[in-house]
């Protein structure tokens, strides 16, 4: 009766110590490893690696492609990304009471740039306590990501006028941390995982008092608070060799993943501003809210060829209709923010062992906007998003032992190419707007290219 107490004991332990998760969003946009990233992404049915944790959890106790089961796997990477995208849009600008213009810039495709380091770790649990013989492989997985310039999240919850990439640039600068444990069965005939990434959430206030009436820089007596919890989004998975099940099938392989909708929200965030003339109270129902990722469902199927082809497919919906902006927006938005698109992705990978240290790879995806025209020629808003060819091309090499430890090093690289297909945006003027109205919410156009690389080793 003590083992599966034990076995239980273990398992719970690991989810309790994954609910320490932050969500993730670099990885949606570009990929998070060199391997997947080079792959298009298409990492479901056959991934055996600490990025399990992000292209299905249940990979992480997988070790059927392996000929020496590690105790210990660490990956350390860095990822960079140069997005190069044009919005051709007339000057905005607006006429003050005495009809002098006022011009006002547009940068949302300024400063897209930007690194992120990755350090991602699975620990073998038998290392801690011999699995039933049914669990033919256990394994806890922890990934880390985080920005170059080491800060830790860059919220940007701006009104929906406001022309913004919602996949690049700040939108997908936030620290990342992933947990989660898998298992395989019967050998690897199968395997299940379970994993978590949390966001931040909970409310705040802040009270400003004795404020001054003018534009001179000002510091007023203030109190704030703010009070947060982690609010965990589920990770789920499952894989199938066939070939363990049914022999004619040998080399096909299925899976399929899940994970749960997550943002960052502080609702509310109300403020209160005291102006020192008059001693007027002015009371601001506020709120923040960023770094949405959808509910997302994916299925894949890889089949390998002879001992040096492996050819991999996903299909993954994203739920975006289910979008959401902040507390406030929404209040005064409710009637007229479009809904949004649910979209499909196909993605296909190859896999070419060319020796036995060194591995190729080939990858690509078409991913849609989410945006749709209406809501893209919308009066109110200017989320920017357009459709994509995404395409992909890796190598890794293993240098062999190593080290007194006599250990394998892995060398990984990776680079991504995006093509976003232009756009062109079309403004139809309510009935009654005003000149101030119509030239700050122009007619534009969109597109352009990203490039991304990612650089790794793993022992």
């Amino acid at each position: 009766m003590k083992k599966p107490i034990r076995v239980v004991t273990v398992l719970l332990s690991c989810l309790l110590f994954a609910s320490g998760a932050q969500a993730s969003s670099f990885a949606d946009t570009y990929g998070l490893s060199p391997k997947g990233m080079s792959m298009g992404n298409a990492m479901t049915a056959h991934v055996d690696d600490w990025s399990a944790i992000y292209y299905n959890v249940a990979g992480l106790g997988r070790t059927a492609d392996k000929k020496v089961k590690p105790d210990v796997e660490l990956f350390l990477g860095y990822l960079n990304t140069q997005p190069d995208t044009q919005l051709d849009i007339p000057q905005r600008y607006y006429l003050d009471d005495d009809g002098v213009r006022h011009d006002v810039p547009t940068n949302a495709d300024e400063d897209l740039d930007y690194g992120q380091f990755v350090l991602g770790l699975g620990l073998d649990l038998n290392m801690f306590y011999k699995m039933p013989e049914a669990i033919s492989s256990a394994r806890f997985g922890l990934t880390l990501g985080v920005g170059d310039d080491l800060s830790v999240t860059k919220v940007n919850d701006v009104e929906p006028q406001t022309h913004n990439y919602l996949r690049f640039g700040r939108e997908a600068q936030q620290t990342m941390i992933m947990t989660g444990l898998g298992l395989g069965f019967m050998d690897d005939a199968f395997g299940l995982g379970v994993g978590v990434r949390t966001s931040f959430g909970g409310e705040g206030a802040v009270l400003l008092e004795d404020v001054q009436v003018g534009q001179d820089p000002q510091t007023p007596r203030q109190q704030a608070t703010m009070d947060l919890e982690l609010e965990s989004a589920l990770l789920a998975g499952l894989y199938i060799d066939m070939g363990k099940l049914v022999q004619p099938l040998d080399g096909l392989s299925i899976g399929a993943s899940y994970k749960q909708e997550s943002f960052f929200e502080v609702d509310p965030f109300n403020t209160a501003s005291e102006v020192e003339v008059g001693g007027i109270l002015l009371n601001l129902n506020l709120s923040i809210f960023d770094y949405y990722q959808p509910e997302t469902y994916t299925g894949g199927v890889s089949y390998r060829i002879g001992d040096r082809f492996l050819v991999a497919a996903d299909v993954e919906y994203q739920k975006w209709s289910d979008y959401k902006v902040s507390g406030a927006y929404q209040q005064l938005y409710a009637d007229i923010l479009p809904e949004l698109d649910d979209i499909w992705i196909p993605k296909i990978g190859l896999q070419y062992d060319a020796t036995d240290r060194t591995s190729l790879y080939l990858g690509y995806y078409y991913q849609p906007s989410f945006i749709p025209d209406e809501a893209a020629n919308s009066w109110n808003v200017n989320w920017l998003d357009n459709d994509k060819h995404v395409g992909s091309i890796g190598i890794s090499y293993n240098t062999g032992k190593w080290g007194g430890l006599q250990k394998e090093m892995v060398l990984h690289a990776g680079y991504q190419f995006q093509y976003l297909e232009n756009r062109t945006v079309d403004k139809t003027a309510p009935e009654g707007a005003t000149t101030n109205e119509i030239t700050l919410n122009p007619d534009y156009e969109y597109g352009g290219t990203v490039h991304t690389v990612m650089l790794g080793v793993s022992f």
